[in-house]
């Protein structure tokens, strides 16, 4: 399980890559791990992850296989110029959704095989703007159009959500058009 991510500006382009295995630890794993190394070149832009637990910045991060729940990754991007494009060039996760939070914006974007986000520079870019959420349901339940109704619609602020075969145990998050979480019930 992994996905490839590519900074794109000015012509340039950089990489890095996040992946799952069972035999990884949250320290720098010899043979799995990749530590960033950067360019001196202020042309070209750069993205890495950070390990949240020691400040170490990698190109290759590999952290051990969870179960399920959420596993958020800092990314760093370091880009040259106003405005630049993240892309996603490899992706092979098929029980895990992967999300690029935007802490500056107050966005989250699903990523998925190619797809592109389009940004526009801030000073906030290489400190503590972006993470990578990933997402692992443990239900083994689809939910779908077919199995969920959201009434009344359109809405003045209170709404009922109905699921038919429901699991014992589940969570709600309500996030609107922007990617801002409104609601979040377990």
């Amino acid at each position: 399980n992994f996905i490839r991510l590519q900074i794109s500006a000015n012509g340039y382009t950089d990489e890095t890559v996040v992946r799952f295995l069972p035999e990884a630890t949250d320290k720098m794993d010899n043979g799995l791990d990749a530590y960033k190394l950067y360019t001196m070149d202020a042309n070209v832009p750069q993205v890495c992850t950070k390990s949240a637990a020691y400040s170490t910045e990698y190109s290759i991060n590999t952290f051990k296989t969870f179960d399920y729940g959420t596993y958020s990754v800092p990314l760093r991007t370091f880009q040259t110029g106003d405005n630049y494009t993240i892309s996603v060039t490899e992706f092979n996760f098929t029980d895990i959704k992967v999300y690029l939070k935007d802490n500056l914006n107050n966005t989250t974007t699903e990523l998925n095989l190619n797809g592109t986000v389009n940004l526009a520079a801030d000073v906030s870019d290489a400190a503590d703007r972006f993470e990578l959420v990933f997402e692992k349901s443990n239900s083994g339940i689809n939910i779908t159009e077919s199995n969920v109704s959201v009434y009344p619609n359109p809405t003045n602020g209170k709404f009922y959500i109905i699921v038919k075969n429901k699991p014992s145990r589940y969570s709600v998050k309500v996030i609107n058009v922007t990617g801002q979480k409104i609601l979040e019930k377990n």
